[in-house]
């Protein structure tokens, strides 16, 4: 080290003997703190503050990167991580406090990994030094491999495929009143998410267990599943079936109040079906009385409530 007195004048030097004298003697140094610092500062610790788990792409990773004393930065907007396989895109670098930079990066889009690891850190165009002016640099080579790899984060941007529904049969027209109408989804992974819609898509639920379809109707059924990372698959196919259980013909009845009727009054009839119907040509009422009435003159497309009249 080379002094100078209060006016710049007298320069004297210091050698590392006269130094290593000087600690011994503390009543010498008593009206001075001198600190020599000749070591160039160097990073001591690499941490990912994200949680352990599944990442999708676009989501983000941070990183915190501890230096071993406080250093100054220039250009600290220059500083890179480099990962393994290069499966992260960096998106941002600060300085926290005296000796922490900072880092958030994003899961490139196609890239899968089980853990990832930082392989280097470029500082190049950024100056590092710490208070005593040492500089220093960004190696990470004498980090243990452990220290600097992550294997509990998961990079997963592979779309699933939906689960296949099975049980049932596309098309198909359930009629018999003991058939259990029932369906499970299949090929769901594991971590994820598979859900459901018995309306086309209208309406999503979770999927937990076998579905049973206990009511009359057209079901329009599609399966998909969201993995661990969020990446959602798309809907599958639409399986299309219809319950048709029970009787067709809930009631045979007339508008007429209850009473007597004498021959040429009009007794306005009616049959109420569960659902659309057609009948045939040759489609007859018989009444109590004997006389059967004949429907062959109306449209054989007929809505829920056929009208017929008895003369």
């Amino acid at each position: 080290c080379t002094w100078q007195d209060a006016n710049n004048k007298d320069e004297f030097s210091i050698s590392d003997a006269d130094i290593s004298l000087l600690s011994k003697n503390r009543k010498t140094l008593n009206s001075r703190n001198i600190l020599v610092d000749t070591s160039a500062p160097f990073i001591n610790k690499i941490q990912c503050t994200s949680n352990d788990g599944y990442y999708k792409a676009e989501t983000n990773l941070n990183f915190r990167v501890e230096f071993n004393e406080p250093v100054n930065i220039n250009n600290v907007e220059n500083l890179k991580l480099n990962f393994e396989g290069d499966i992260l895109e960096q998106r941002s670098v600060s300085k926290m406090g005296a000796n922490v930079v900072l880092f958030s990066c994003s899961v490139k889009e196609g890239d899968n990994s089980t853990g990832i690891t930082i392989k280097s850190i470029n500082s190049e165009n950024s100056i590092i030094a710490d208070v005593a002016g040492n500089e220093g640099n960004c190696d990470i080579e004498k980090i243990p491999v452990e220290e600097k790899s992550f294997n509990k984060i998961y990079i997963d941007t592979t779309f699933p495929v939906p689960p296949t529904i099975s049980g049932i049969i596309s098309d198909s027209v359930i009629t018999d009143t003991d058939e259990i109408v029932h369906f499970e989804l299949d090929g769901v992974e594991e971590g994820a998410i598979a859900y459901y819609t018995i309306d086309d898509g209208n309406q999503w639920s979770k999927y937990s267990e076998s579905i049973k379809l206990t009511s009359n109707g057209t079901y329009k059924i599609k399966s998909k599943q969201i993995d661990a990372a969020g990446n959602e698959s798309n809907p599958s196919e639409t399986i299309s079936i219809t319950i048709d259980k029970g009787a067709i013909l809930k009631k045979v009845s007339a508008s007429n109040p209850n009473g007597t009727y004498k021959a040429g009054d009009i007794i306005n009839g009616y049959l109420e079906f569960r659902g659309d119907v057609i009948l045939p040509e040759d489609a007859s009422v018989m009444l109590n009385t004997g006389s059967e009435v004949l429907i062959k003159d109306l449209n054989l497309d007929f809505k829920s409530n056929l009208i017929f009249k008895k003369m």
